[in-house]
């Protein structure tokens, strides 16, 4: 079983917020799963966006292991700057993505060992293509979830 949560970019900027309220609500099982693993670790897609970047800071301030994804991975190796002053580490990795599903084997071993993949990846251009983007890449990102045994899969929007 995979928990799958959708929310859009506002709620995932306030992701402290957002697991308080779920677990208020009884849908507290994001916040179960990601504190009950005794390495913690999330993979963020796309963590060197706007929202993919909040995500990591969160994720890192309540010190998890982070592997994030970017275009660029060299580029964006200022995400290991969140580390700082935290017990999270960061791990930034390559990932180029496109209307074409990635490789399943790069997607296995990008979330191996993970609890949570968080989804932020987005697309510059706003047309027909980008729901094809966001579509594609969302559903590789759930069946590695699913081969990979990962427990919980956020998708932003």
């Amino acid at each position: 079983n995979v928990c799958l949560v959708l929310t859009t970019a506002a709620l995932m900027l306030s992701l402290p917020l957002l697991t308080r309220k779920a677990a208020r609500t009884g849908g507290g099982r994001v916040r179960r799963l990601l504190s009950s693993a005794p390495q913690k670790m999330a993979v963020v897609i796309g963590g060197s966006g706007f929202v993919g970047s909040h995500v990591v800071k969160n994720l890192v301030g309540k010190g998890y292991f982070v592997r994030a994804t970017s275009r660029d991975a060299q580029r964006a190796s200022w995400l290991k700057n969140l580390e700082d002053g935290t017990t999270g580490k960061v791990d930034v990795r390559s990932l180029e993505l496109s209307t074409e599903a990635p490789d399943e084997k790069v997607m296995d071993d990008l979330v191996n060992g993970s609890q949570a993949i968080f989804f932020c990846a987005g697309f510059e251009k706003q047309d027909p293509s980008t729901i094809d983007f966001m579509v594609t890449n969302a559903l590789a990102a759930v069946r590695a979830a699913k081969r990979q045994n990962v427990q919980c899969v956020v998708l932003t929007s």
